[in-house]
């Protein structure tokens, strides 16, 4: 299976550091924690407070995603749902479990890439918005279709590729 996936979680990961570090040394001690529906700040948060919140949840979904080649292969058959039972007997046997479990962490790693590249964004905003800028509503709702299509541009192949291939049926 191809490790593009990998790198790109490395990179996403990479990037979301270096954005909390600028952030770390450039904002003032209190930051925007919090934007509601209409773009406005409603909540500010302590600098220190915020920028270790967003590194130990960049932290834990990185290992969470990251870790999917080593954790995938301990989980029992019993508990991986594939839809369709010919489906889930296909892909949890033997002789395809390592297949699966590769299609998975790729797509785990892939998944992760986004959740970082979406936390990266939430710094960025936040730091903006510390520096005096007004964030304009549609930005959120940007951000969040943007992240909504690129999981459905993620789910959909996975779940063409967990298909029982035609000369399986």
């Amino acid at each position: 299976m191809a490790r593009w996936s990998l790198r790109a979680l490395l990179a996403s990961g990479v990037a979301l550091t270096l954005l909390l570090v600028w952030f770390a040394v450039a904002m003032p001690d209190r930051v925007p924690g919090h934007f509601g529906l209409s773009g406005e700040v409603n909540r500010y948060d302590d600098k220190g407070v915020f920028v270790a919140a967003m590194a130990g949840i960049g932290v834990v979904m990185a290992v969470l995603f990251g870790a999917a080649r080593w954790w995938l292969p301990t989980l029992p058959g019993s508990v991986i749902n594939v839809p369709g039972k010919k489906a889930h007997a296909y892909w949890t046997s033997p002789a395809h479990r390592d297949e699966f479990n590769a299609i998975m962490a790729s797509a785990m790693e892939t998944i992760g890439a986004f959740v970082l590249l979406l936390l990266t964004v939430i710094v960025l905003i936040s730091g903006v918005a510390g520096l005096g800028a007004t964030i304009p509503a549609w930005i959120f709702w940007l951000v969040t279709a943007t992240f909504l299509a690129a999981m459905m541009a993620c789910v959909i192949p996975l779940m063409r590729k967990t298909r029982v291939p035609p000369s399986e049926r």
